[in-house]
């Protein structure tokens, strides 16, 4: 009797348990789902969706292997080898090489490492014989990368030469396309991850993967300072959670990075809004307020006073001095009205403004001297404080 199969991504009722059977990765992928994420149903589906961009095409991993079969006529595994040896130099300028090739070995391995997944972005109109001038970028998931969600698959790694608009709004698709998890309680623990040969042996019927909690979730490398891909996440929907940063998170323990999360539970986004949001068609979200900022030295500013606030926030979570917390919930809060009033004031220019200058002044070094830290007497004074020297036996020898 066959299994009933995941037919679209409104079931609920999933109960399916994986076999115990061991799945051997030989060249017959072609009964073969090894992408349990990005299935080959959800990327035809997103691939006929956003048809107008028809230059590109998104491909999973086996569908990646098929068409560099088609060019080099490679088997499975020496395709394999090549894009772990290969990928990071041709789209990965700007990350991290150990961390970019350790990232590509995992997730081009999916059976050893389950909870992995890889899409790729092609040009698929250039006529080649060489896969290095085919790939335009690739995008990277775990699952349970975060404690806090174990059923939740994380944007782990994106690197693009260019429309990587196109790799978001797939990985936003695809979560979309997933079954729901049956009931909250499945949340608290990881849900059995299902291979279609698992569920059912007829290849024309849609496979829509393991039941998944709809969360996008990752980790912005840089925080503020990078602009580019600040305003990209903001612009699909993606806001700043503070709480999944830091050592007692549960989460992600970088604190140079920056939280970033979209719940399609509370947004109640659909697919058809990812897919005009790709197409450039309609906006749901507005970016990020530092997106916003036409003034490069207002945009400097912003950003500084939001990595201060974040660094004074992550100092005060550990800290027990009953001094020094009181110390640090003033600098928070001087740091939250400057925030406010430059917020308050996006349109407006740096020169000409006095109170404006002197923040960007004390955070970046003037004549006047001074650190943000004393910057509030100096506002009220229009000078800075001077400090007296202590009286030591070194000093009174100048003297």
């Amino acid at each position: 009797m066959n299994k009933r199969p995941i037919t679209n991504d409104t079931n609920t009722n999933a109960t399916i348990q994986p076999t115990n059977k061991k799945i051997k990765l030989d060249d017959k992928i072609d009964t073969l789902t090894i992408s349990t994420f990005f299935t080959p149903t959800i990327i035809d589906n997103y691939n006929k969706a956003v048809s107008s961009q028809q230059q590109y095409n998104i491909l999973n991993l086996e569908q990646m292997c098929k068409r560099l079969n088609a060019i080099n006529g490679q088997d499975f595994h020496n395709n394999i080898t090549m894009l772990q040896e290969t990928l990071h130099k041709l789209v990965c300028r700007t990350i991290s090489e150990r961390y970019a090739i350790e990232t590509i070995k995992y997730s081009t391995n999916p059976l050893e490492n389950i909870d992995y997944d890889i899409c790729f972005l092609i040009n698929a109109n250039e006529v080649t014989n060489k896969y290095e001038e085919m790939v335009k970028g690739f995008l990277v998931v775990k699952r349970g990368l975060c404690a806090n969600y174990p059923n939740v698959y994380c944007l782990k790694l994106v690197c693009a030469l260019e429309q990587g608009h196109l790799l978001v709004g797939c990985y936003l698709y695809t979560i979309l396309s997933h079954p729901t998890l049956p009931s909250v309680f499945d949340r608290l623990k990881k849900y059995p991850i299902l291979h279609n040969e698992e569920i059912t042996m007829d290849e024309d019927t849609p496979y829509y993967g393991t039941p998944i909690e709809k969360i996008g979730l990752l980790e912005l490398s840089g925080s503020y300072k990078n602009i580019n891909a600040l305003c990209l996440y903001s612009k699909f929907g993606f806001k700043e959670d503070k709480k999944l940063r830091g050592y007692y998170s549960n989460c992600f323990i970088e604190e140079n990075n920056l939280p970033m999360i979209t719940n399609f539970k509370e947004n109640n986004a659909t697919k058809e809004q990812i897919i005009k949001i790709v197409k450039r068609e309609e906006e749901f979200y507005k970016k990020h307020i530092i997106c916003q900022i036409t003034d490069k030295k207002l945009q400097k500013i912003l950003i500084k006073l939001y990595l201060l606030r974040d660094k004074r926030h992550l100092e005060l979570v550990s800290e027990s001095d009953t001094e020094v917390i009181k110390d640090l919930e003033r600098r928070i809060s001087n740091l939250n009205r400057d925030i406010k009033l430059l917020e308050d004031n996006l349109q407006q220019k740096i020169e000409g403004n006095t109170y404006f200058e002197e923040i960007y002044d004390s955070l970046y070094g003037s004549e006047k001297g001074g650190t943000y830290k004393k910057r509030s007497y100096a506002a009220k004074t229009n000078k800075v404080k001077k400090y007296k020297r202590k009286t030591t036996v070194k000093n009174r020898k100048r003297k």
